[in-house]
């Protein structure tokens, strides 16, 4: 959900950037990177500081990790 959100909202990628004293570009470039499985900068405090004060809650924050989490579980049961 973080994800989509950081696609969508301009001004939510935009005060993120700002927070993490990135460029909004190399926001955008995280998430790509992120979804691929490849960076996790997106889960650093900064950022998730910066979601909790826009009012998302940890299980929308960490949805997509829980999810995986489950999946590895079932896949080893």
């Amino acid at each position: 959900m973080v994800y989509q959100k950081i696609k969508d909202d301009l001004s939510f990628r935009l005060g993120l950037a700002q927070a993490m004293g990135i460029s909004e570009r190399q926001v955008q470039n995280l998430v790509k990177s992120a979804e691929r499985g490849v960076s996790v900068r997106l889960r650093d405090f900064v950022a998730v500081e910066y979601y909790r004060s826009k009012g998302l809650s940890d299980d929308e924050i960490f949805e997509k990790e829980i999810s995986t989490q489950k999946k590895e579980i079932n896949e080893k049961v």
